[in-house]
């Protein structure tokens, strides 16, 4: 196995653990009634869904410096209160650069898995509604 199969199954257990533990939350192993299962896996498979692939696009951005402004800005007023003898602050092209250079490639991972949770989702609320009529 390569080390990105590795990642899908790492985020595949992540995903199952927040569905358990949503799933613990709800009530689903009380022995509710048929329609009101699916509605609860639906919920499960949907919250994990929406937290994987949230982070999965959050990464994304991350990976194509979205965020580079705000770190940028949290190292000028940082240099503020911590300032060595000498300083001279990096301008923001320079900051960008720096970045780029050392920037990881994003969790796609992440946001495949969580990609199909939500589809789980569908699938279950599809469930849900026709049991439910």
């Amino acid at each position: 196995m390569t080390t990105k199969t590795h990642k899908y199954y790492i985020f595949t257990v992540v995903g199952l653990a927040i569905f358990i533990f949503v799933a613990l939350g709800r009530e689903l192993f009380y022995g509710l009634p048929l329609d009101e299962t699916f509605a609860v896996l639906s919920d499960c498979s949907f919250i994990a869904g929406v937290l994987l692939a949230g982070i999965g696009g959050l990464s994304f951005v991350a990976s194509r410096g979205g965020y580079d402004a705000f770190g940028y800005a949290g190292s000028l007023i940082k240099s503020h209160f911590v300032r060595p003898t000498g300083y001279k602050p990096e301008s923001f092209f320079d900051y960008k650069e720096r970045k780029a250079a050392e920037r990881k490639p994003w969790l796609r991972e992440s946001l495949f898995v969580g990609i199909g949770f939500i589809a789980a989702s569908v699938v279950f609320l599809v469930v849900y509604l026709l049991i439910a009529r």
